[in-house]
Formats: C-alpha cells, sequence, structure tokens
C-alpha cells in the first residue's frame, strides 16, 4: 500500500485513508483528521433551482 506524507502535521497516512488534492501543480495528501479541520470551513452551494417562470410579451 502506497503511504504519504500529511501535508499540515506531516504523520504518515496510508493510500486508502489520504485525501489528495491538486495545489500549484503540486499533490498534497491530508490525514483523515487534517481533512475535517482544513475542509471544515468549505461551504459547498446549494443545487441551483428551476428557472423562473418566462413573463410572456405581448406582440
Amino acid at each position: 500500500m502506497r503511504m504519504y506524507e500529511c501535508t499540515n502535521c506531516g504523520e504518515p497516512v496510508a493510500s486508502n485513508e489520504a485525501t489528495l488534492r491538486s495545489v500549484a501543480f503540486r499533490q498534497v495528501a491530508y490525514c483523515r483528521t487534517c481533512r475535517d479541520e482544513v475542509f471544515e470551513t468549505v461551504e459547498v452551494p446549494a443545487p441551483r433551482g428551476t428557472a423562473d417562470q418566462l413573463v410572456p410579451t405581448r406582440h
């Protein structure tokens, strides 16, 4: 199994536990604990709703 080093804490993390990201064209890895801390503040936008009803124009 491939091992990575967590970018935040420096601890070894197995490939099946690591969260990999590309940052500035460089691959970085996070352990589960650091991933939760780093991405805790990231907000995922809500899905877009349906388009408003089109208002017909008079000709």
